[in-house]
């Protein structure tokens, strides 16, 4: 790293200096620093850590060297090529004889690859000095003179028309730029009037002044900064509202100001100008024409598909008589069948306000399908359903991405374009959709790095998917996968803890049903901005590990509700969300140690188990799914919430069957059945400082309830977990709590501990190095609980000192970012474990409480020594390696 720091002028030329540092000095306004900082036209060599690591890696190569190395390779590679050239040649000369001898008109060409010549492969030399490094960036001073004329163009812009920029250059052994801008008094807007020929279009852009006002509490204009940025993009959202309020093609040039400024009270007067006309062109002759509200007169659906065709494409265009390519949309090809479809009832809530039967049919809800072959590859009703530019209807721009979103969801087609034209006959809309199917089945083969919980693994499935199998935009997945997982084993002395190996082997087979609508009602049923979807699993699996086998068997039921861009809420089908069955195979010595024990909540985690899910809820919120002009809040958030019931419906049906005397629970098939009410809710807040820094945090706060059939705790796939690389990184995996449980002095702890509450808290700082590193700073906060008392884990119970009880954590990491996923290393601290005697709890604290506990209640342990040597480091930082960020 000194070699870094070392001789960074080493290649600059005499008499010219490195540009080490560019200083904006702001007087005035400075949150324009950043700003200013973006349009300075020469920037210092990049640094990571302080360091001129690139700068250091282009100086470390001779260019000589590699130019002449490179000069030898490119011949290598000519020669190569004419070696390639030659030989594709002899076979095709050969190929070529041999179809005439045997009277063939044609012959399969040989086509030998060339070795790129324009682009070739760098080799280390190359990529080091001229990929991985950086040219010296060598101080001149016309790019100073160009970032003060840029400054002061950009100040103007912002309205700071009184402000002035100079700038000095400092030399020692490089060069220092510093940049003295002076902003003065920002020029506001303090009155504004809209003038407009079109009464209606002057009414609309009024309104929606007066909307921002009411919404945001602040007027959109009057006493702003007379920022150019802020009026254009006003003048956007202006035509925007106007194309959301009918009037097509109305685009943001046709909104102009004129300004008249004040220089002594350093304000100014605006006239928003909107144009209520647009120029067509009819015959070479321009016509000006009013803008006017514009309603649809007729919906196309264009499926540019031969799905459904028996014969050659070809032999059946020439039939129609019509073309390859559609002449409107050459992208898409041709149609030559079309039905009009106008078979759907009103909607149940349009039904319920006007008191309309079932049978009447919406005569708004009609569309045109255009198709090749016997029939539509996709059924009418569920294209009309992603229609929201219904006939006689008022066009609506947000109602064109409305229905561009829905399509996309259905998932079957590739390419989707929306084209709206005028209907001069009628001043109307058509509206055609042109749709491209995509691929109907496909097999893969997934191989991946396993990250659940904090256990990491390694797995590989094999899918094969059909969409689209029933006409109805359908998707059917059917996967078998297998892999290995690095478990803790079960009971892991905490005084000889055990490297995690690839200890536990799973396999099994899934298939995933996906259908429009609240199946097995039809998806016309409901509305179409509720858009539901019906997700059906079928799942079993097989996991083996030394101690036991298990054997899972799931079904589930779900209904699945976009409400909008941002907010998805989730239904399971009452009395039938999901079924699981788990079935264990203990191995003999495993199975008499739980019974030695005698530990009832270790029992029931591994014992067979009937989960019957009576209902699920749900809710998932986004909100950088949404419009920037909506959101109250810029930062990014995230809120996710799950509520379960199950064993509700057993227990009404089997309430008068007497209690098994083995299980101590009612039983179905001989098996006992779960019954527990559990919620998880997550929050995430993330705050963007500027481009290289971030704040994000999370809470998460859970609790199940086990009651009736359930004595003891929740299922242990329904239980929670606290430390590893997603939860509280100064533990590790599944290995925090519960509550203040002294894990270290219970010779028979489980490695893995489980509990029915959890809160936890995360806050972390990231700071971007480059393109592809990060850097951050974190500190975690939390814990698991019981929600009855566990004999075997005494203090784990949940009561009203549950905040003394929060584990803290501190720590730091570095993160990989590749785009597509990010790899990340963290290390955390434990900083204060509840589970420690008093006086020892923080990291800052004597140990001497610690290992005195340890001396009275360890059998194996006598003395202080003893204790040091045998018994774990109670603050020992954990390692965690980790793919995508923890949150």
């Amino acid at each position: 790293m000194l070699l870094c720091a070392c001789h960074p002028s080493k290649f600059v030329p005499e008499g010219k200096y490195l540009l080490k540092k560019n200083k904006i000095i702001i007087s005035g306004d400075k949150s324009l620093s950043e700003d200013l900082n973006n349009i300075v036209k020469q920037k210092e060599n990049f640094r990571t850590l302080g360091l001129r690591f690139n700068l250091w890696a282009y100086n470390q190569i001779d260019s000589s060297k590699v130019a002449k190395k490179r000069l030898i390779k490119n011949q290598k590679i000519s020669s190569i090529n004419q070696t390639r050239r030659t030989r594709q040649e002899r076979i095709n000369k050969k190929r070529i004889d041999k179809a005439r001898r045997k009277g063939q008109e044609y012959y399969t060409e040989k086509i030998i690859p060339l070795k790129d010549t324009i682009e070739p492969r760098s080799f280390f030399g190359e990529w080091l000095k001229y990929s991985l490094g950086e040219h010296p960036v060598i101080f001149d001073s016309s790019y100073m003179n160009k970032t003060m004329d840029q400054f002061e163009i950009f100040l103007r812009k912002k309205g700071y028309y009184d402000a002035n920029c100079s700038s000095k250059v400092t030399y020692k052994k490089e060069a220092i730029v510093h940049y003295y801008v002076n902003t003065g008094k920002v020029f506001l807007i303090d009155s504004f009037h809209v003038k407009c020929n079109n009464r209606n279009i002057k009414a609309n852009v009024d309104q929606y002044i007066k909307s921002i006002n009411k919404k945001n509490k602040e007027h959109p204009i009057l006493y702003k900064p007379f920022n150019i940025f802020y009026l254009d993009e006003l003048r956007s959202l202006i035509a925007k509202k106007l194309r959301d309020s009918g009037y097509f093609g109305y685009s943001a040039s046709n909104i102009s100001y004129l300004v008249d400024t004040s220089e002594v009270n350093k304000s100014v007067r605006l006239e928003i100008n909107v144009k209520s006309q647009y120029v067509e062109k009819v015959n070479e002759i321009e016509i000006k024409k009013e803008y006017k509200i514009y309603p649809i007169s007729k919906v196309i659906f264009n499926l540019c598909d031969t799905n459904h065709l028996k014969e050659e494409f070809r032999s059946y265009v020439d039939k129609k008589n019509i073309s390859i390519n559609n002449s409107d949309e050459s992208q898409f090809i041709n149609t030559g069948e079309i039905i009009r479809y106008a078979k759907l009832p009103f909607d149940s809530k349009k039904r319920k306000q006007e008191n309309l039967s079932k049978q009447e049919l919406d005569p708004k809800r009609k569309v045109y399908i255009k198709y090749n072959g016997t029939k539509p590859s996709v059924k009418p009703e569920i294209l009309e359903l992603q229609n929201y530019l219904e006939e006689t209807n008022v066009y609506k721009e947000y109602y064109v991405e409305r229905s561009y979103r829905s399509l996309i969801q259905l998932g079957v087609f590739n390419n989707i374009k929306p084209v709206l034209s005028r209907n001069s006959n009628n001043d109307s809309l058509i509206v055609n959709y042109y749709l491209k199917p995509a691929k109907k089945q496909s097999f893969s083969f997934e191989p991946r790095l396993k990250h659940s919980n904090g256990l990491l693994g390694v797995a590989a499935s094999v899918n094969y998917s059909n969409k689209n199998i029933f006409r109805s935009a359908e998707k059917m997945t059917l996967s078998f996968g297998g892999g290995f997982e690095a478990q803790p084993a079960v009971f892991d002395s905490v005084l000889n803890r055990r490297i995690r190996t690839l200890n536990t082997f799973e396999f099994g087979p899934s298939l995933t049903l996906e259908i429009p609508g609240l199946f097995p009602s039809p998806a016309t049923m409901l509305s179409k901005r509720q858009k539901p979807k019906t997700i059906i699993d079928f799942a079993f699996n097989i996991q083996k590990r030394d101690e036991f086998d298990r054997q899972i068997f799931q079904i589930n039921y779900e209904w699945e509700f976009i409400e909008s861009k941002y907010q998805i809420f989730s239904f399971g089908l009452p009395l039938l969300s999901s079924i699981k069955f788990v079935n264990f195979n203990l191995a003999d010595s495993f199975a008499l140690t739980i019974y030695s024990l005698n530990d009832p909540f270790l029992s029931n985690t591994y014992s067979n188990q009937l989960i019957w899910e009576d209902i699920r809820f749900g809710y998932e919120m986004n909100n950088q799914n949404k419009d920037e002009i909506d959101r109250k809040i810029h930062d990014a958030i995230y809120f996710s919430s799950d509520i379960d019931f199950a064993g509700n419906t057993l227990w009404m049906l089997r309430k008068n069957q007497m209690i098994d005397p083995v299980s101590g629970q009612k039983t179905v098939f001989g098996i006992g059945y779960s019954q527990f009410f559990k919620i998880n809710n997550n929050f995430i807040h993330s705050h963007k400082i500027n481009p290289k820094n971030s704040i994000h945090s999370r809470v998460q706060i859970g609790f199940g309830v086990p009651y009736g059939n359930s004595s003891t705790s929740l299922p242990y796939d329904y239980s929670f977990f606290a430390g590893g690389s997603n939860d509280n990184r100064g533990w590790n995996a599944r290995s925090l709590g519960p509550g203040a449980y002294k894990y270290y002095l219970d010779e028979n702890a489980t490695a893995t501990q489980i509990g029915d509450v959890h809160i936890g808290t995360s806050v972390e700082y990231r700071l971007k190095l480059n393109s592809l590193f990060q850097t951050t700073l974190f500190a975690d906060a939390g814990n698991i609980w019981t929600n009855k008392y566990d004999e075997n884990r005494p203090g784990g119970e949940f009561s009203k000192n549950w905040y003394k009880q929060i584990a803290v954590a501190l720590g730091t990491g570095i993160r990989l970012d590749l785009d597509f996923f990010v790899i990340r290393f963290d290390i955390g601290v434990p900083f204060y474990n509840p589970a420690l005697p008093d006086q020892s709890r923080w990291i800052f604290q004597s140990r001497d409480n610690y290992y005195n506990e340890g001396v009275s209640f360890l059998s194996n342990v006598n003395s202080i020594e003893e204790a040091k040597n045998k018994m774990s480091k109670p603050f020992r930082p954990s390692i965690h390696f980790g793919l995508g960020f923890p949150f």
